[in-house]
């Protein structure tokens, strides 16, 4: 796959790629949702639909934030095993992208709690937004829950990414496919292909300035096994983030709005000697982690992600609080 440029880090690189498959040639599809995608002439017609809207919602908005919405879209359209399924999620992310662009013409509004497991935390960030941002700008969202007081940074040990080049191109090979294609079996030429594609992609992020580091630290108490909570075994586990820091540039963007105290990244776990991203998360918890930055609340780990924040409260990953901004009408 083919190296994307974007301040995020490396999970988005599979983003723009994906999302673009009404480019890609029905006789070179690989998985099984791009054979049902060619399968039907309504589907394929809504992949161009969703490929032009989404090309339109990169233009107009921040980039990083759209991209991080697709990638979540996307792990939701990977579940999906019937055509059916593909016509509902991509109905509704079309609309939710058309929406988007009718929200910009009046962009004046406030912010509510979708979700708030946590309700004095959930309370206290939609104040936040509702203070700074209630003109929705776009890709401030992040700077205003990151920047938040509460929330703190976690010890990281920074790796140079060039000594520690083999744990960056498994990081990119894991991002961009995910849990189940990263481990599922390969023949010797298709395992060949994906590590030079992946070495390729490390040599660009490198140059552009990606940045590696390391936590052993307890972050989840469970894991999902079978869609079930499974109690995590006992110690710290390995994570590991990549990201891009934030530069003077990136700071105007979002004048009279706080400035977060660490630059957005992304969040995969890993085991315990380095070999290899953890066979035990889920795609569900994947999902969340490697469009999230980890930072602490009163000891314990959050992950914030542009609309989010999430956490183990007891039962697995889960969002602790989701937002959304409603126009003024």
């Amino acid at each position: 796959m083919k190296a994307l440029r974007n301040l995020m880090g490396s999970v988005l690189a599979s983003i723009v790629v994906s999302a673009q498959s009404a480019s890609f040639e029905c006789g070179s599809a690989k998985t099984e949702v791009e054979r049902l995608i060619c399968s039907d002439a309504a589907l394929s017609k809504l992949d161009e639909d969703l490929h032009d809207a989404y090309a339109s919602a990169l233009q107009r908005s921040a980039r990083t934030a759209v991209q991080r919405e697709q990638f979540r879209w996307l792990s939701k359209r990977n579940t999906c095993r019937t055509v059916e399924c593909l016509l509902e999620v991509y109905t509704g992310r079309i609309r939710q992208l058309d929406e988007s662009k009718e929200n910009q013409r009046n962009t004046r509004g406030a912010w509510t709690s979708e979700l708030a497991l946590d309700k004095a935390l959930c309370t206290a960030l939609r104040a936040r937004l509702n203070r700074y941002d209630r003109d929705n700008a776009a890709g401030c969202v992040y700077s205003v829950l990151a920047s938040f007081p509460d929330f703190m940074p976690e010890q990281w040990q920074e790796l140079d990414p060039a000594q520690h080049r083999d744990l960056l191109e498994k990081a990119l090979q894991y991002s961009n496919e995910g849990p189940h294609r990263y481990f599922s079996s390969r023949t010797e030429s298709e395992r060949q292909s994906l590590e030079t594609a992946s070495r390729l992609e490390a040599d660009e992020l490198i140059a552009e300035g990606i940045h590696l580091r390391l936590l052993r630290a307890k972050v989840l108490d469970h894991y999902y096994v079978a869609g079930a909570p499974v109690r995590a075994p006992a110690g710290t586990q390995s994570v590991l983030e990549t990201y891009f820091p934030r530069t003077g540039g990136d700071n105007n963007r979002c004048p009279g709005k706080p400035t977060p105290k660490e630059p957005p990244g992304s969040t995969f776990l890993f085991t315990t000697d380095l070999r290899s991203p953890d066979p035990r998360v889920d795609p569900g918890t994947f999902s969340v982690l490697s469009a999230s930055h980890m930072m602490l609340y009163r000891g314990r780990p959050v992950f914030i992600d542009f609309d989010a924040v999430s956490g183990d409260r007891g039962a697995g990953l889960a969002f602790i609080c989701t937002f959304s901004f409603n126009p003024t009408r």
